[in-house]
């Protein structure tokens, strides 16, 4: 008898809970007859660092008056708050959040490979030894009030949950971050659990009639060719079972960071709408509007200008220090890339570390300069504007420069038409059309949730 009452006791707890649920679930959908629009904001890898710097500080106040001045309903914040993830950074972030929740602004945050078990925060306790980065147990009670407390549902595999934004859309705040062996990924991936979780979660909200967006640090789509081929790491490990994950809930947009460029890819009905950093060139965040009687959201740029001139400053410093970046990341992928344009395996493997050193510094002077300019293009949005012409003339430049380190001016007209006859070249001109062919808006965007 006793285990009767224990039990029924236990139901209707079960009950009252799921009733609860249904309740909120249900109060967002009837909410669109008074709300029939939200302004969300989304902002992503701000790095906050955790020095007191007057660059920072005004970006974050000129951030701030935007979103007052714009009205924003909701902000989304994609992850990677604390560049060093160290705890004095958070609760800084966390202030300054919380000034723009008491002013009515519900703020919803997810974390970043920069934000828990960060080993860079390392660095910073040789002057203090008290300074230590902040575990997910930490992360969840500093961000408590941005997300997690309004949650409707929590994963107890991961930081994940899901909340009502209002108007009949609510928000699956996805954790896709790798820190539970205590050390630093930037790669990412979504657990089992957390995928069965999301499952269910998402089947209660759209079983009643509601809408669902989701937000994840890393990206879900291939945002430019051969992502997951040469840079893996920004791609969430098991993206395409998610891509079908997702699509299959109904869930038709995405909102993702970590790349830090401003761009929109899409597979099949499933976009993934990627925040630029606000800590590099293009320093923007996005503005979206959704339209709950036509279940549209319709998205905008918005540059925060912390003084004249601060775009520029932000380009000129990228084109300085992403070719050796670039380098590196190449280089570190070099076995794969080489497989793609068809060079042969024993090339690789009867090159010296020397030659590598050599090649790869040559390749730093000579071709990571060209190949960063289009680089940025992808960082900027809508690269499908660019002369194609244009840039497969300085491509094609760029690549004879660095071969002619090896030849006798006189051999060079004849090594050109080597070249652009080559299967490797032809392999690279597809790739860049490939590239510029991209004619997904980046800047502006709709996407309709139906």
């Amino acid at each position: 008898m006793l285990k009767y009452f224990q039990r029924s006791k236990m139901m209707n707890k079960r009950t009252m809970w799921s009733l609860s649920v249904l309740c909120l679930i249900l109060c967002s959908i009837i909410s669109v007859q008074a709300q029939e629009s939200l302004r969300m904001a989304v902002v992503s890898d701000i790095h906050l660092k955790p020095a007191e710097q007057t660059a920072e500080a005004r970006l974050l106040a000129v951030l701030a008056d935007s979103l007052q001045r714009l009205r924003t309903d909701v902000l989304l914040v994609t992850g990677d708050m604390a560049h060093d993830g160290d705890e004095a950074t958070h609760r800084r972030m966390a202030e300054w959040l919380g000034a723009l929740h008491r002013s009515g602004m519900r703020v919803f945050v997810i974390p970043g490979n920069h934000d828990i078990n960060n080993p860079n925060v390392r660095s910073l306790s040789t002057s203090d030894p008290t300074v230590s980065s902040v575990t997910p147990h930490q992360f969840e009670q500093i961000y408590a009030p941005f997300g997690p407390a309004m949650a409707v549902s929590r994963d107890t595999a991961s930081l994940s949950y899901l909340a009502p934004l209002g108007s009949g859309l609510f928000l699956l705040a996805l954790d896709g971050c790798i820190y539970d062996d205590g050390t630093y990924h930037s790669d990412g991936r979504l657990k089992p659990e957390t995928l069965q979780w999301m499952q269910a979660a998402v089947r209660r909200i759209t079983s009643t009639g509601g809408h669902v967006v989701a937000v994840l640090h890393h990206g879900v789509v291939d945002h430019f060719p051969l992502q997951n081929l040469l840079l893996p790491a920004y791609l969430i490990a098991n993206h395409t079972e998610v891509q079908h994950e997702l699509s299959s809930l109904g869930i038709r947009c995405v909102f993702t960071g970590h790349f830090h460029a401003l761009d929109v890819a899409r597979a099949g009905d499933l976009y993934d709408v990627e925040t630029p950093t606000l800590s590099h060139y293009p320093c923007a965040f996005r503005l979206v509007e959704y339209d709950a009687q036509k279940q549209i959201l319709t998205g905008s740029t918005h540059y925060p200008e912390v003084r004249p001139g601060y775009q520029e400053e932000l380009h000129h410093q990228m084109l300085q220090t992403l070719p050796t970046l670039l380098t590196r990341q190449l280089m570190a992928r070099k076995t794969q890339l080489a497989a793609f344009v068809d060079i042969e395996a024993e090339v690789l493997e009867t090159a010296t570390e020397q030659d590598w050193q050599k090649w790869g510094k040559l390749f730093e002077t000579e071709m990571a300069p060209t190949l960063s300019q289009l680089l940025i293009l992808h960082f900027r949005g809508d690269e499908w504007r660019q002369d194609e012409t244009a840039m497969k003339r300085l491509l094609t430049e760029a690549m004879m420069s660095a071969v002619s380190n090896f030849m006798l001016p006189e051999q060079r007209t004849v090594l050109m038409e080597r070249l652009l006859q080559s299967s490797h070249y032809k392999k690279i001109e597809q790739l860049l059309h490939r590239y510029l062919a991209d004619d997904t808006p980046d800047a502006d965007f709709t996407v309709s949730l139906r």
